[in-house]
């Protein structure tokens, strides 16, 4: 996919372009586009597949403003972009009965859940959580952990080598990053109930609107596959 007419600047995230192409398939099952909407699948499923080989984890990586392809997501939220990808490969999963896409697809759902560097479940009751979350529950008498039972946090950014905040910049609250190695897995873990790290130990409905939407497929990829 790309965001020009010149085709220079592809866009390979998965969102709601893909759901929508999926949603036409199911609809249109004989439609004159099917063809070409496969194909689609297939070329950006294919595309994906190398980036979640940066690791051993097996999350999907990301290139950077400069073409720089990264393990871990810099200064931006990633668990939103993983529960996605974990949708797109078990959909293309579906369509080519593939084994290896569900894989894939499967990773990014772990590593919500725990399986990845720091050892911290992201989802909120579910594991072992940070300890500490961006959210005014932290307030509420009796629940000063701020867990909010099934809340999905932003998630693991990257150190890139220089000093960013993933605090509350705005109100002066920082919680510094401070020239840690490139993809250095970064995460506030030292707080307990309140965190002013908003980029990662926050909530946020969309994180947990493509978890749900990724775990689904994946269970649907699951029977598909007789697996």
């Amino acid at each position: 996919f790309y965001m020009n007419r010149e085709k220079k600047v592809k866009y390979y995230f998965c969102e709601h372009h893909l759901v929508a192409l999926y949603e036409y398939l199911k609809s249109r099952p004989r439609g004159d586009l099917v063809v070409d909407i496969e194909e689609a699948f297939r070329k950006w499923a294919n595309y994906i597949k190398p980036l979640s080989k940066l690791s051993s984890f097996s999350q999907v990586g990301y290139i950077d403003e400069k073409g720089d392809v990264r393990n871990l997501f810099p200064r931006k939220s990633s668990n939103r972009f993983l529960a996605a990808y974990a949708w797109g490969l078990a959909t293309a999963a579906i369509l080519f009965e593939n084994r290896e896409y569900l894989e894939i697809a499967e990773h990014q759902i772990q590593w919500i859940l725990g399986l990845n560097p720091c050892d911290v479940s992201m989802m909120a009751g579910v594991g072992a959580g940070p300890g500490c979350y961006h959210h005014r529950y932290c307030f509420i008498e009796g629940h000063e952990d701020g867990v909010v039972p099934g809340g999905v946090l932003c998630g693991i950014v990257g150190g890139d080598g220089g000093v960013f905040d993933i605090g509350d910049f705005r109100t002066g609250n920082f919680v510094v990053s401070d020239r840690l190695p490139v993809d250095y897995p970064i995460i506030d873990t030292d707080a307990r109930g309140w965190t002013y790290a908003y980029m990662t130990n926050e909530y946020w409905v969309l994180n947990n609107a493509w978890f749900i939407m990724g775990a689904t497929q994946v269970h649907r990829a699951l029977r598909k596959l007789n697996i």
